[in-house]
């Protein structure tokens, strides 16, 4: 989904800039009108969550990682999360016992939700999709579920 979702923004942007021809016949404009339209729909669709993260979401936070059947479980993960747009790198993470370290991309971001794509640095970890949403304690519940469920929840550090 992430990379659906970069290459339609991407897609969009191009087409909003082909769409500017310098000829000034009704058909260009009518092409140029179309092209409009059907680039603004993407967006349209996207308006409802922020295009970053939310300002709770950023800080230190360090918790425990429950995986089901993995041996190492429960394990710690420390994150430092910082702002950005979709697409960025908003933040790392290290899992010490597994002696790994991760940063993440924002896939997704609502006002008490965010998806990012987990992408190993260093260690024997997986790329994985976290889903990260915010509770009414504060806290952040931390869940991935490929390839094995994994849930967690972050406190502030």
């Amino acid at each position: 989904m992430f990379a659906l979702s970069g290459c339609s923004r991407s897609v969009t942007g191009e087409a909003s800039a082909v769409s500017t021809p310098a000829v000034s016949t009704p058909a260009a404009t009518t092409v140029r009108a179309a092209e409009t339209t059907a680039s603004a729909e993407p967006t349209t669709r996207a308006e409802p969550g922020p295009a970053s993260v939310p300002a709770a979401f950023i800080g230190g936070w360090t918790g425990e990682v429950e995986q089901i059947g993995d041996p190492n479980s429960p394990y710690p993960v420390t994150v430092a999360l910082n702002g950005g747009a979709l697409g960025s790198v908003i933040a790392t993470a290290e899992y010490p016992t597994l002696r790994c370290q991760v940063h993440w991309t924002l896939s997704s971001a609502a006002q008490l939700e965010i998806t990012v794509r987990e992408t190993v640095d260093r260690g024997n970890c997986v790329d994985v999709d976290v889903v990260l949403t915010l509770g009414e304690d504060g806290q952040i519940s931390y869940s991935f579920d490929s390839p094995a469920h994994g849930r967690a929840r972050l406190q502030r550090i």
